[in-house]
């Protein structure tokens, strides 16, 4: 017995230096990633240069997107359309020049629209329109460099800062459409959400969705639901 558990012992020593010393390795550094104009590229909470692996490997075949949106500052909201085309084709720039193949682009931050629509009102990062509809120009300009765009909706999101109860829903700042009544909607903690529950809600956010893609020649359309409880 004792025999055999030295066999199985160096059989499996052996196997494992086998696999150690057979495995190709590369040594690798960290480089800091560049934009298209040489500039770091850096964490928009923190200032800190991203870094890569040098080398770095990428393959032809798969999914390589990133998601923007102004909510959050790391695209600028719509001040006119030269600025726009500016910022946006920045953006492409860096995009392409790390190899990305898609764009996961806020379309519907707040219960509102970035783009032309019958049924949203226009998003506060969007105001400032003055007849341009970035988003046909914005996936033209995606498809031509190889890049999909899709369109990033929040179906139920209201609003992330209100401090009232139901009975000051009336007098809130939210945006109105046909699914934004009071008795359509519901408080989570510190937040409003379009109650999911309502069939008039989910027939709304179907229409939204149908109006977006018979209108624009998107890739895709991602919706993100977040829901926090408090119990």
């Amino acid at each position: 017995m004792k025999k055999l558990r030295k066999i199985i012992t160096l059989v499996f020593i052996f196997t494992l230096a086998f696999l150690l010393f057979s495995v190709n390795t590369v040594d690798a550094a960290l480089v800091n990633l560049k934009k298209a104009n040489g500039d770091n590229m850096l964490y928009s909470h923190d200032g800190t240069p991203v870094l890569i692996n040098e080398p770095f490997e990428r393959y032809d075949r798969e999914f390589r997107g990133t998601w923007v949106t102004p909510l959050v500052g790391n695209f600028p909201s719509f001040q006119n359309e030269v600025q726009y085309k500016q910022a946006f084709t920045s953006l492409l720039d860096n995009l392409e020049v790390h190899n990305y193949n898609a764009i996961i682009f806020h379309v519907r931050i707040m219960n509102d629209a970035l783009y032309e629509t019958d049924l949203n009102p226009k998003s506060r990062f969007y105001q400032n329109n003055t007849g341009f509809d970035a988003i046909p120009w914005m996936v033209e300009e995606s498809h031509k460099r190889g890049i999909e765009f899709h369109a990033w909706m929040n179906p139920y999101r209201v609003t992330n800062s209100f401090t009232g109860d139901y009975s000051t829903l009336n007098g809130a700042n939210i945006p109105a459409n046909p699914a934004s009544d009071p008795n359509k909607l519901l408080i989570v903690g510190g937040s409003v959400i379009l109650n999911p529950g309502v069939p008039a809600v989910r027939e709304f956010l179907n229409n939204t969705v149908a109006e977006f893609i018979q209108k624009y020649d998107v890739d895709a359309i991602h919706l993100m639901i977040i829901f926090i409880l408090m119990v």
